[in-house]
């Protein structure tokens, strides 16, 4: 199986070289937008094409256009067994846009009954991970049908990390489909690469260079191979104003997806697990008699049981999930065991107490000496003299007392006219600043 393929817009620089391209690739699924003759001709080959139909508002036609008028405009776009994409970057904010958005699809899929369909194709970053966990696409997962394909926008940008919440979010839906008892999708990302804002001169060729964006694809490519995902980069072509996403005769980047999808093919890449964190169970199955899960010594039911988790248990699991043998597995240490577990399982986070922190002892050498003297209405210079005399002295006492430990020791003379501080007695003797 390949992970990368194109993502081809119908403007391109020399559109003679995309067959060649294409043959070299060898990409499981490409994505072709308004060019349908490209799209059946790759198909006739063998190639997987999902097709997209542009029109500006192609994220709002669940509220613009009926399931039955969305379908009869685009019947014709499935034939060959090419897969139609249905919508681009909704936007949903509440649990009731998605429901919303959940029902029209399957009113969709129900009307083209013999057709793929490619869908959401959510935008980077979206939906928020709880719009999935709380059910709002509940609807269109329990009726998912084997054939269709799991689609959503993924990209990496500067100053982000790559996995968790750009790059990733698939994981979401896996572990929903998992909680919901359902064959895991297959998922394509029909928008993938580089991008630090979605304006058109937010991709790479604006920011970054071509072995740069390498290293991004490469690190890309390893993530998705975990998880079988197949990723269209965008774009292949310049046209519609996106030539800072365009990667059309850049040979570095063709290479290095060329690479990425022998290495896919081979299936070089071990799980991610990520970090371990320390986690109370509270449910192990998707009903309320579920009494265990099993923990596997390899993330596949045919390998030996290691023991159960248990509702209760205070164990550590990995920060990342990997979908394989039809399950979402994660990570799982309970005491001495080490293995993995099959969602749907559910826990909550161990919050540690915070460490106390012990005040800072006092230093029981530092003595401070307060000396009053009435109010006068003018402090005679004799007398400041006096006084003074009268503070060395006492200084020179204090660190006879106390030898070698001597600690600070303060005098201040407190009168609303004359104060003078002393600085610290040093274990050689007494400082008094030249006074």
């Amino acid at each position: 199986m390949s992970v990368f393929g194109f993502n081809i817009l119908p403007q391109r620089k020399n559109s003679a070289r995309i067959l060649p391209d294409v043959a070299r690739l060898k990409p499981r699924w490409t994505l072709v937008m308004d060019d349908h003759a490209l799209a059946l001709r790759l198909r006739s080959v063998g190639y997987g094409v999902i097709y997209r139909q542009y029109r500006p508002d192609d994220a709002r036609l669940h509220e613009t256009m009926t399931p039955a008028q969305f379908v009869q405009e685009h019947a014709y776009h499935v034939a060959n067994g090419i897969v139609l994409q249905v919508l681009n970057e909704p936007v949903v904010n509440t649990l009731t846009d998605c429901k919303r958005l959940s029902e029209w699809l399957v009113d969709v899929r129900t009307l083209m009954p013999n057709a793929r369909l490619a869908f959401p194709n959510f935008a980077m970053g979206n939906p928020h991970e709880n719009l999935i966990q709380q059910g709002g696409f509940d609807t269109l997962i329990k009726g998912w049908r084997a054939t269709d394909l799991l689609t959503l926008h993924e990209y990496a940008k500067r100053g982000d990390p790559l996995f968790g919440w750009l790059i990733g979010r698939y994981r979401f839906w896996l572990e929903r489909f998992a909680a919901l008892g359902k064959p895991l999708p297959e998922i394509v990302m029909t928008e993938c690469g580089y991008d630090i804002g979605g304006g058109q001169g937010d991709g790479w060729h604006a920011h970054i260079t071509a072995k740069q964006y390498v290293e991004v694809l490469r690190s890309i490519g390893a993530h998705y191979r975990r998880d079988k995902v197949s990723a269209c980069i965008f774009c292949y072509g310049d046209g519609f104003g996106w030539n800072t996403f365009n990667i059309e005769g850049e040979i570095p980047i063709m290479d290095e997806l060329i690479e990425q999808n022998k290495m896919a093919a081979a299936r070089l890449a071990p799980p991610e697990w990520g970090d371990m964190r320390s986690v109370r169970i509270t449910s192990v199955g998707n009903t309320p008699s579920a009494t265990h899960r099993n923990i596997r010594q390899e993330p596949t039911n045919a390998s030996p049981d290691l023991g159960d988790l248990v509702v209760g248990d205070v164990v550590d699991v990995s920060a990342f999930s990997n979908a394989a043998a039809g399950f979402v597995w994660r990570k799982v240490r309970k005491g001495s065991v080490v293995g993995y577990a099959a969602l749907p399982f559910t826990w909550e986070a161990i919050v540690p107490l915070p460490t106390p922190v012990p005040p800072q002892p006092e230093d029981p050498l530092a003595i401070f000496i307060r000396i009053d003297i009435p109010p006068h209405p003018k402090l005679q210079p004799d007398r400041a003299a006096r006084i003074k005399l009268a503070m060395k002295a006492t200084l020179a006492a204090i660190n006879v007392l106390v030898g070698e430990l001597a600690g600070d020791v303060h005098i201040r003379l407190d009168d609303s006219r004359f104060a003078s501080q002393l600085e610290p007695v040093s274990k050689e003797g007494e400082t008094d600043n030249g006074n």
